[in-house]
């Protein structure tokens, strides 16, 4: 076989590809399981605000029951 010309000068190598050849590629951020996309930093922050006044709550009513 003959050798591959040499490229010209202002030749790139840039190949076009017409769009309906391009295959799409599977989203790589999607999980296996659906329920972990979601947020779930809001319940996280309710929890941890409802922990923090369970446990004032606690101390407040120590404190009462130690006084009187």
């Amino acid at each position: 076989p003959a050798p591959a010309p040499d490229p010209a000068p202002g030749d790139t190598g840039v190949i076009d590809i017409p769009a309906t050849e391009i295959t799409p590629q599977p989203d790589a951020t999607l999980t296996e399981h659906s329920w972990y996309r979601f947020e779930l930093w809001p319940l996280e922050i309710g929890l941890l605000a409802l922990t923090a006044v369970m446990a004032a709550v606690s101390v407040l009513l120590r404190r009462r029951s130690a006084s009187s």
